[in-house]
């Protein structure tokens, strides 16, 4: 049996009670993100937001291809 963390009264499986522990969390991150980016293109212009943009989306799948290989 997967070990389990209490929420409330009813135990959950834990990776489900940590993706909703963690939902704020990704909410906030995703919304200051693009208050972020329409900040960027507001003050910088289309042109530089798509290079952090290009930047941004190349991070994450060199972490990604990271976690893969390991």
């Amino acid at each position: 049996m997967p070990h389990t963390r209490e929420a409330g009264r009813a135990a959950v499986p834990a990776a489900t009670g940590d993706a909703d522990k963690d939902r704020p969390l990704r909410e906030d991150t995703r919304l200051l993100g693009r208050i972020l980016g329409d900040t960027v293109r507001e003050q910088q212009g289309e042109r530089v937001f798509d290079i952090i943009e290009e930047i941004r989306q190349t991070s994450i799948r060199f972490r990604h291809d990271e976690d893969a290989n390991q």
